[in-house]
């Protein structure tokens, strides 16, 4: 998520404390607005730009949404029930949430909501919004899901991106890609192909086309341009020799572009002779399979589904995919590499979570120390 977000900052005038700060503002609350869906069906906060943008803005809401997350896993720790787990996702939430209080901190809101003082924070926030703020679009926010499976379904979909300028434009695409690529992983549906009209609008520097990986999950990508020429003005000279080289088919009309010869690599102005080396998909299964069970921390997991050898493939920070001998999905199970308990979790983050016991011995200790001061202190 940081590589969509930073890019939208600005420049690299942009004093880089600023651009960084405010990303991790935004990946902190996108994060943690993602795994409290998975947690509460009911959670208000849709995983977008939109409800991003809404919190973020406001350094009120900022504060209201930090003091709701910690109420909700608070309540789960110091329930009876076990939740093996979303004590594991709490996990994750509290990693983020420490990122968010180091960025929009209680001293700094209060600063901002209470004295209208213009702190760090305040300059972060607009660092953020000010940006992205045609992201909060409704056109912007549909579900990808929604979109993904009518493209699957073999329907036409149009983006049509005039109103969007550069940054935001790489981000829409790149996140659409990404989208398309982990859909395509988890459902075995009918091929789809993007076809990107004047594609030198949107290639860029800072945009990496995954075409290898979109090829490999059947998603087919046209490239139209006037001229290569055109390409080269907004890539380096290698970024183009390396993007025609990953085409499949090339086709010129009327112009004095020159296809990269076969078998030969662009580098530093030379091309060089290339020896091809072929896989095949077996081969290419029996390799990742021996590696993760060798030499990764999936090691400990059954490598065979329904009897049959399979590998695994990461969906999100809590789920693997499970893929058979023809690298096609067959289930999707969940992964954790830690196990936590409700009191290793209070231990490692004692500033976001406390349990009804440790509350009430902190307490005590403060009483005796002569340390609780009013009836309105908060220890939450």
């Amino acid at each position: 998520m940081d590589k969509i977000i930073r890019p939208l900052l600005g420049d690299e005038k942009i004093d880089r404390f600023w651009a960084d700060a405010a990303t991790q503002l935004a990946v902190s609350i996108l994060a943690i607005i993602k795994y409290m869906n998975e947690l509460f069906e009911d959670y208000k906060y849709s995983y977008d730009f939109k409800s991003l943008l809404e919190i973020a803005s406001d350094a009120k809401k900022i504060r209201n949404f930090k003091k709701d997350v910690k109420k909700r896993i608070n309540k789960i720790l110091n329930s009876a029930e076990n939740h093996s787990k979303e004590l594991n996702i709490i996990k994750i939430i509290a990693e983020y949430y420490k990122t968010l209080d180091k960025v929009a901190d209680d001293y700094s809101l209060k600063k901002i909501i209470e004295d209208e003082d213009k702190t760090i924070l305040y300059s972060v926030m607009g660092t953020l919004t000010n940006p992205i703020a045609s992201l909060s679009k409704d056109s912007v926010n549909v579900p990808e899901v929604d979109v993904l499976e009518k493209l699957t379904n073999g329907e036409i979909i149009i983006f049509s991106l005039n109103d969007f300028d550069q940054k935001v434009l790489n981000t829409i695409v790149a996140a659409v890609f990404y989208k398309i690529i982990l859909f395509k992983m988890s459902y075995k549906y009918a091929p789809v192909t993007i076809i990107m009209d004047e594609a030198q609008k949107v290639l860029n520097e800072d945009f990496e086309l995954p075409l290898d990986v979109l090829r490999e999950y059947k998603v087919d990508v046209i490239l139209a341009t006037q001229s290569v020429a055109n390409l080269k003005e907004k890539l380096s000279p290698n970024k183009v020799e390396a993007l025609l080289a990953n085409l499949t088919h090339k086709i010129y009309l009327d112009g004095d572009d020159m296809e990269v010869p076969e078998y030969k690599a662009f580098y530093n102005g030379e091309y060089y002779e290339l020896t091809p080396m072929e896989f095949n998909a077996n081969e290419k299964f029996l390799a990742e399979r021996e590696y993760q069970m060798n030499y990764t921390k999936l090691k400990s997991l059954p490598f065979t589904h329904d009897s049959k050898p399979v590998v695994y493939s990461k969906l999100s920070d809590t789920k693997l995919l499970i893929k058979d001998q023809n690298l096609r999905a067959v289930g999707v199970t969940d992964f954790f590499i830690d196990k936590y308990t409700k009191e290793e979790l209070v231990r490692l983050f004692p500033d976001v979570f406390e349990l009804d016991k440790t509350k009430k011995a902190r307490e005590e200790y403060l009483i005796n120390e002569e340390l609780l001061k009013g009836d309105g202190y908060d220890f939450l």
